[in-house]
């Protein structure tokens, strides 16, 4: 029956017919199954697969057994040759479609699925029935058997545990694509209640199974578990089943803990990884099953594994700190970002390649102007970049995105518009200001494939100079643009005017008294007002209804301004240290104070914060409310040169290294996360910390907030001893293992006997150095404090009370180290304003090597045999044999170094880590590192731990006694702490690492397996 010319007249009766038709003569059972089968199925179903399905749904087949059982015992199937005969039935309506490497059947009309859908899939039990059949299918790695009695045949028979022979679709490593969809697809799409079994077998076989997570890994990409899950949350609501909590757990931990695996390939290596990272996120628990599962099944594999690794001894990794978002190196400063799409574009250090970011997609589109680039900007998934003599435009919305470029000299043949650029929040428009004029240019494209913008407007503005900065009104009915305006006696003033290009008249002008900076006009909410920072540090509130200058701001020197428009919040970073937060509503002042050299800054006024980045490459959030300090993120090992929130949730930070980092502002441990984990983080160690200090030797000496109070930690047991310090006391450090606390007091230095519980009182040469608070060295294992000042290093071992003098050429030292035989200082000479460092010897005083440079010594270290210092980012080896100091041959810029014991010192450059052998410079191992260092926390002959941006650790094996040397490299945690310090147990072979969240501690404890 050819049923297609009757489809639009009255379908259902017509496919009624049709089906009644198959049902007489193939079977009723078999047609509606098949058929239900086709259309239940994940983007429809292969033939093998339907076969399958069919010979595993027992009302087909005793339906279809009525004449004879099966040919073979123990075995039942589908009659082979009865889906060939309903198939080419059915032909003319099924379309072939490869999906994933499988040859599927769907329906090729949509009235005739339609039709079906009412005939065989009203019922919902019959539905989940469907569906339940398909997951057991695939669900069964090693066949189904299962009992059958075939009660129409004139005997009837049972058959145990009758072999269905369906194809093995669950094999452990070969997990197809579409039977990963489809899994989750069935078991979904079963709507289960709470208290079915297939429920619990949705989370054990999909979310919370490592062969499944490994799978899409392998096959898809990992971030598409996060959806998976938030989706399965949502069907499973829609079912009736609320905040079932192993889901949310795992959801948490997707949304946390895998975008630091992304862009990572999988391999067994990863695989570990994440294994780790899942040991450190969950404990066993009697109300989360599938999670225990999972953590078995990590463990099982870490254990049995012979890569070095760091293993978390508990659930010692915090949720809700997953900071970085994104990150691109070799950048120039300038950048745009659109809040609704969450894109950013950046633009190279080459200023001729534009890099347009989708943070959520993971998704980069490359601009390659070949002209340098002025300004970038980014509305509605569009990319504009201003070059010289073209303005390129890209359109991101698909994964081949559409590009296009306009000529910026359409308007004038003389001169281009290339001074300042400003993008309509549609896109729709542009407008482009050159020396003396503005155009405003439309998109008259036709099609998405294809981009035109075109000229419609143009306003000459005599005396004009420059334009400094464009911005379009919220309607997009007007410009307001800012300009250099030539006055008397070759003096310059600012100008703004307001100008409606469709009637080509101009709304208001203003003079101002000092021209405006390039790119600090800001339009306020209310569009009548706007901020603006001119030449001579001043910032002024204007109006332009009334054409007048309402009030100024702020008329000092500042490294920064920024405005957060939404809100009204100007933020100043002044020289002095201070940052301004000005409310230009009520123009209120909230000022804080950094002690930490602070750059930029911006305010997000969504969760009342102010963000600053500093030159050591800290980010600093300060409260609105509260006028304090409430969070510090170390994010780079370099200056931050901006910062900028432009979404509640997403911070832009660049520093001097050129890279771009965007940072997840939900996610920073800031007030409004969750309760439980700040409360756990506080019981690890108690009261609030301002500074820690390890001694390498199994303690950690924290101060407490307030400096009246520490605690000496002993990481071999974990046990803490409070101490009473003397009021005044900070900046504590550890001398002679445990013997005495060294701190800062009253721009002095003083001394704490640990034992006698008192302050020791230094002999008078010693006080007066205290006193003056000259650079000093302590000894960490060795009662011994060195001074340097007056052309003098002087040694006072503070148990015998002996003293020591070693002289020294100049002043002004800045940094002192001693290795116990050798003593290097550095300072800086006053007759030819250069840099000197000195290696003594400390028992003769004699001068072994100096050397002389024009940069400033960043820092020094001392070995045994050697002295080492750094400048202008290379290395110098200093010793006894040679009369000159000698550069150390790294590869790449030298960032950090750090003694490693007596005779080793590790350098760091960027991504690469390098052991130095102290006697002769030579470099004995080197190291890529997949992140850049931040810090290097703990160092021993041995061992070396680093810290990588934001928390996360590294620790290396240094096997120096194997010719040639070589190392080991563990697995990387994320323990989204800051100020590590670290200390390991040997003869336990565990690592014992202390970090703060907030102004709170911990102690994270691993075992290093096979390191």
């Amino acid at each position: 029956m050819d049923i297609s010319s009757k489809l639009s007249s009255n379908t259902e009766d017509t496919v009624s017919a049709f089906l009644n038709v198959l049902e007489q003569r193939y079977g009723e059972k078999f047609v509606s199954y098949a058929l239900s089968y086709i259309t239940c199925g994940h983007m429809g179903i292969s033939e093998i697969e339907l076969e399958d399905v069919l010979s595993c749904s027992d009302e087909v087949l005793i339906e279809v057994y009525v004449y004879h059982g099966p040919p073979i015992p123990g075995t039942i199937r589908l009659p082979s040759h009865l889906w060939p005969m309903l198939r080419a039935e059915l032909d003319q309506y099924l379309v072939e479609k490869v999906t994933n490497d499988y040859t599927l059947l769907t329906w090729y009309h949509k009235p005739i699925e339609k039709a079906i859908s009412q005939r065989y899939l009203s019922d919902p039990e019959k539905v989940k029935m469907y569906h339940k059949n398909l997951s057991q299918l695939y669900l069964s790695p090693k066949g189904l058997k299962r009992t059958i009695t075939l009660t129409r045949l004139r005997q009837p028979i049972t058959i145990e545990d009758a072999d269905r022979q369906i194809a093995q679709y669950t094999d452990t490593d070969k997990l197809p694509v579409r039977i990963l969809f489809s899994i989750v697809h069935h078991l979904v799409a079963m709507k289960c209640s709470d208290k079915d079994s297939s429920y619990e077998t949705l989370k054990s076989m999909t979310v919370c199974n490592l062969k499944y997570i490994t799978a899409i890994w392998r096959k898809v990409d990992l971030k598409y578990m996060s959806t998976l899950t938030s989706n399965m949350i949502d069907e499973c609501k829609a079912a009736g089943i609320e905040d079932d909590l192993e889901l949310c757990l795992m959801l948490d931990f997707y949304n946390n803990y895998m975008p630091s695996f992304n862009g990572r390939k999988y391999s067994a290596e990863v695989e570990l990884d994440l294994c780790v990272q899942i040991l450190g996120a969950f404990s066993v628990n009697p109300e989360t099953p599938s999670i225990n599962a999972l953590i078995e099944k990590s463990r099982t594999l870490v254990t049995s594994s012979q890569r070095p690794l760091l293993i978390p001894t508990d659930d010692c990794l915090l949720f809700g700190q997953d900071e970085l978002k994104w990150e691109i190196s070799d950048t120039s400063v300038m950048s745009d970002v659109e809040e609704e799409t969450s894109l950013i574009s950046v633009v190279h250090k080459s200023c001729k390649l534009v890099d347009t970011v989708d943070i959520n997609e993971q998704l980069t589109y490359t601009t390659n102007t070949r002209n340098k680039i002025s300004s970038v900007q980014v509305s509605q998934r569009r990319t504009f970049v201003l070059t010289d003599s073209l303005v390129y435009i890209q359109d991101c919305s698909t994964k081949v995105p559409t590009k296009a470029s306009v000529k910026t000299d359409a308007l004038t043949k003389d001169e281009h518009l290339n001074r300042a650029l400003a993008v309509s929040s549609s896109s729709k428009l542009f407008c482009l200001g050159g020396k003396d004029k503005i155009a405003v240019f439309e998109d008259k494209s036709s099609s998405n494939d294809s981009l035109q913008y075109k000229a419609i407007s143009s306003l000459n503005l005599g005396g004009v100079k420059s334009t400094q900065a464009i911005l379009f009104t919220t309607d997009e009915k007007y410009t307001i643009s800012a300009h250099t305006i030539a006055a008397a006696k070759n003096k310059h003033v600012g100008g703004i005017v307001k100008w409606d290009y469709e009637t080509k008249t101009t709304e208001s002008r203003l003079s101002l008294p000092s021209p405006i900076l390039k790119s600090c006009l800001y339009l306020l909410p209310d569009e009548d007002k706007v901020v603006c920072a001119c030449d001579h540090h001043e910032v002024y509130l204007v109006s332009l209804k009334e054409q007048k200058i309402l009030q100024k701001l702020y008329s000092n020197k500042m490294c920064w301004l920024s405005l957060s428009v939404e809100s009204c919040f100007l933020t100043l970073v002044l020289e002095s240290g201070e940052i301004q937060v000005i409310n230009t509503a009520d123009v209120q002042t909230t000022t804080f104070r950094s002690a930490n050299s602070p750059l930029v800054g911006c305010t997000c006024s969504a969760v009342s914060l102010a963000f600053v980045g500093n030159k050591k490459g800290w980010i600093e959030c300060y409260s609105l409310a509260e006028s304090q300090l409430i969070k510090e993120v170390h994010v780079s090992s370099s200056a931050i040169t901006k910062v900028r929130a432009f979404s509640e949730q997403l911070l832009e930070v660049h520093d001097s290294t050129n890279e771009v980092l965007v940072l997840n502002i939900e996610k920073m441990g800031l007030p409004g996360g969750k309760e439980s984990d700040k409360q756990e983080v506080a019981n690890s160690l108690g009261a609030t910390t301002q500074g820690v200090f390890s001694s390498g030797a199994g303690e950690l000496l924290v101060e407490r907030s307030g400096s009246e109070s520490a605690s000496l930690y002993s990481t071999s047991d974990l046990t803490r001893v409070d101490l009473s310090v003397s009021q005044g006391f900070s900046n504590l450090t550890l001398c002679g293992k445990t013997s005495y606390i060294i701190g800062e007091k009253d721009n002095s230095l003083g001394l704490w006997d640990v034992a006698k519980g008192a302050e020791v009182i230094p002999p008078p040469l010693v006080k007066e150095l205290c006193d003056s608070l000259v650079p000093y060295y302590a000894f960490p294992t060795e009662p011994v404090l060195l001074f340097a000042d007056g052309g003098l290093v002087t040694c006072w071992n503070i148990t015998s009370g002996e003293l020591g003098t070693v002289p020294y050429i100049g002043a002004n030292v800045n940094m002192i180290k001693s290795s116990g035989r050798l003593v290097v200082i550095s300072l800086r000479s006053g007759s030819n304003d250069s840099w000197l460092v000195y290696l003594l010897e400390k028992t003769s005083g004699k001068c072994l090597v100096s050397a002389e440079k024009e940069e400033p010594i960043s820092d020094i270290q001392c070995t045994e045999n050697s002295g080492l210092f750094t400048c202008n980012e290379s290395c110098y080896i200093m010793t006894a044999q040679e009369p000159v100091a000698k550069e150390v041959q790294l590869s790449d810029p030298v960032q950090l170094i750090s003694t490693c014991g007596d005779n080793y010192t590790m350098v760091s450059g960027g991504r690469t880590v390098s052991l130095v052998d102290g006697s002769s410079g030579s470099v004995l191992v080197s190291l890529a590192i997949e992140a850049k260092v931040s810090e290097i926390v703990f160092s021993t002959e041995e061992y070396s731990l680093i810290s990588l941006p934001l928390g996360t650790i590294q620790l290396i094996k240094w096997q120096t006694t194997h010719s040639p040397a070589s190392s080991q490299l563990s697995n990387k945690i994320q323990t989204t702490c800051s100020h590590l310090a670290a200390s390991i147990d040997t003869q336990k072979h565990v690592l014992y690492v202390y970090g703060r969240l907030l102004d709170e501690s911990r102690i994270f404890t691993f075992d290093m397996q096979n390191i």
